[in-house]
């Protein structure tokens, strides 16, 4: 028959509230950022969602936004988090995965949105403060 409506089996909720809980806003400094993630997150209406890192070695956590495909170009819409309020698929410089047994996020070979997709990192140019300023 036809997928459920709503979140079916390719909502990547559960594996996001994982790596909210596990990695991105893990310990009791965070607990108020978490709780507000995951009620962004309950709240959201889209199936699938990624996590902004920054590309910074330790990979800061940036914000959580939630992702709409079709119309050419995928973009993906902030709710929650200090990233750029939105942002398309070609400023993405990294996809990862989110591994639950390695409790971490793992490089994806693709150039784009897939379906294991749960994490970007983005490139300098679709951040506000890296843009360089034109006289």
């Amino acid at each position: 028959g036809p997928p459920p409506v709503g979140r079916g089996k390719l909502s990547n909720a559960r594996t996001l509230t994982n790596a909210l809980q596990q990695i991105c806003l893990a310990g009791p400094h965070c607990a108020d950022r978490l709780e507000a993630a995951l009620t962004a997150l309950d709240a959201s209406p889209a199936a699938t969602h990624v996590v902004v890192l920054k590309d910074d070695g330790v990979r800061t956590f940036r914000g959580l936004y939630m992702l709409t495909r079709g119309g050419g170009d995928a973009s993906c819409d902030k709710i929650y988090g200090r990233g750029p309020a939105r942002f398309v698929e070609s400023d993405v410089s990294t996809f990862l995965k989110f591994s639950s047994a390695q409790r971490t996020f793992v490089k994806l070979p693709s150039k784009s949105f897939s379906f294991t997709t749960d994490a970007v990192m983005l490139r300098a140019s679709a951040l506000p403060k890296n843009r360089p300023v034109i006289y």
